[in-house]
């Protein structure tokens, strides 16, 4: 060690501590005498040693044991640790094994004053670290169990709405967690049970209104059947004094007349075979043929496997006089009417086509909207009867069409059902009928 003096100013002398090192490693310069020299100023190492440990004073010895940068006041309490006095602790270190600093020891003194504000100064950490770690748990706890002591109200709630039959969804954020899942699924569920409610109670309105028309109908046919004897008696006569005078044709005719008129006021069967149907439209045509005389002609095209098909009865009459009534009334030329009817593997498919005057589109439309009963009219009866029965018989299995061009004719068609007498179907058409 040296000291830099200031003649000038004695308290701005600086002491040093040098590292002399002899360097061997280039012996090609074996005249010369080298050697590395590292001055250290000690007044850096009292600095360093203050930072280090603010609650100890920290000195450096050198191996004979005088200190490096000399305190009396720290070799007092050194001493007087050594002779037993309580008022610190010291604590020895030897340091590292270069051979610049070996023999040197750390030497450090603990006093208690700066002890215990050190301690406090744990403590208070401690003790604030501590706070931190409770108290933010807890209102975390607090927040997430307020939110969730809501949510289960709410959903508690409503659920005993629930049992009163009010369905209310629950409107608020249901969060990601399980009271969330809850919510939603409550949701959900109330969801599908007022779209169940809301099919139930359109489908109880559609079977009102069906079993309205259907008495409706009913009602209809009593009033028609409440003296038939006299109009049977009346043909009747006229057919005795047909055949007593020869007239043949006018005797068909009569007999044709009566036995669809008894035909149409029975309805022991509501369900018959289209073969029958059939049978009893034909009834019917021979009676317009003697109307419009040569200028009138009737065709029938029916598959072998649609015939024995069962449909409601007098099906297919009302749509065949409904065309001679409306379609061919004014045509001047032949008139036609063409019946086809065929089966696919589950449905029966049924058309009257005649070549009449046919309708524009806005008077179709006007007929497709009596049809549906969105508009009132006393045109048409026969079709729309037709179309309610078949709704009343088949349900949403129905599907009727009427499609017409301005003198091109006019062609309905239906589709319902294929049932057979073999296959179950006058039970079920019987069923269907009977509400």
């Amino acid at each position: 060690m040296y000291a830099s003096v200031d003649p000038l100013n004695a308290q701005a002398s600086k002491v040093y501590f040098s590292i002399v090192r002899r360097l061997n490693e280039y012996p090609m310069y074996g005249q010369y005498s080298k050697y590395l020299r590292i001055d250290l100023k000690l007044s850096s190492f009292d600095g360093i040693l203050e930072q280090e440990k603010p609650y100890m004073t920290l000195r450096l010895l050198d191996p004979e044991g005088r200190l490096l940068f000399p305190s009396s006041q720290f070799m007092k309490q050194i001493n007087s640790s050594d002779s037993g006095n309580d008022d610190g602790l010291m604590f020895q270190s030897p340091l590292g094994k270069a051979s610049y600093i070996s023999g040197w020891t750390l030497v450090g003194l603990a006093e208690e004053d700066r002890l215990q504000t050190a301690a406090q100064g744990s403590k208070r950490f401690i003790w604030m670290l501590a706070a931190i770690s409770t108290l933010l748990p807890t209102s975390l706890i607090f927040v997430m169990l307020r939110s969730y002591n809501y949510r289960i109200r709410r959903l508690s709630r409503h659920m005993e709405k629930a049992k009163n039959e009010k369905f209310d969804l629950i409107v608020l954020r249901e969060g990601k967690d399980e009271i969330g899942g809850l919510i939603r699924s409550y949701n959900r569920m109330v969801a599908q049970i007022e779209s169940l409610i809301n099919d139930v109670y359109k489908l109880e309105i559609q079977q009102k209104d069906m079993e309205l028309e259907r008495i409706r109908a009913e009602m209809k046919l009593l009033q028609s059947q409440v003296n038939p004897h006299f109009l049977f008696n009346t043909l009747n006569a006229l057919l005795v004094v047909s055949a007593k005078n020869g007239y043949t044709e006018v005797t068909g005719i009569i007999r044709n007349l009566s036995q669809l008129l008894r035909r149409m006021l029975s309805w022991t069967d509501a369900a018959v075979t289209l073969q029958d149907e059939l049978h009893f439209t034909e009834m019917y045509l021979k009676i317009e043929k003697f109307r419009f005389s040569d200028r009138f002609d009737y065709l029938f095209h029916i598959e072998e496997e649609a015939a024995s098909c069962l449909v409601p009865k007098m099906c297919i009459q009302p749509l065949v006089e409904n065309a001679c009534k409306h379609g061919l009334q004014a045509v001047k030329g032949q008139r036609v009417i063409r019946i086809e009817a065929r089966r696919t593997d589950t449905y029966l498919h049924v058309q009257v086509e005649d070549n009449g005057k046919g309708m524009d589109e806005d008077r179709l439309n006007e007929i497709r909207r009596m049809m549906n009963g969105s508009l009132d009219s006393d045109e048409n009866v026969g079709m729309r009867n037709v179309y309610k029965r078949l709704r009343l018989h088949y349900g949403e299995r129905v599907d009727f069409y009427i499609d017409s061009r301005p003198d091109e004719g006019t062609r309905v068609s239906f589709r319902i059902p294929a049932l057979s007498a073999d296959e179950g179907g006058r039970r079920n058409v019987l069923g269907a009928a009977g509400g």
